[in-house]
């Protein structure tokens, strides 16, 4: 497995993409990433280009975006349907 380096812009192309998904109302958006600290950092960006009040740290079927870790994806899968998301980035 190849890891992507840091500082190379891949939260501010999430954030990008984002952005143009959110133009679509009826979109429902799930980010997993592999650590709490990228979540955070996902997280911070994201409130430039949509409100904090549609973002979750934690999975909550009422918000639009939700950013989990593959950690607590693994463990609440059972949970977490996977027809509630319109676009899963990774």
């Amino acid at each position: 497995l190849r890891e992507h380096p840091t500082g190379t812009g891949k939260t501010y192309i999430i954030a990008k993409l984002v952005e143009v998904l959110l133009l679509n109302e009826k979109n429902k958006i799930l980010i997993i990433s592999p650590s709490a600290y990228i979540n955070d950092r996902i997280n911070e960006l994201l409130k430039t280009v949509v409100s904090s009040s549609n973002i979750a740290l934690k999975y909550k079927t009422e918000k639009i975006i939700n950013i989990l870790t593959y950690q607590f994806l693994f463990h609440n899968s059972a949970i977490i349907s996977s027809n509630f998301f319109t676009h899963i980035i990774m």
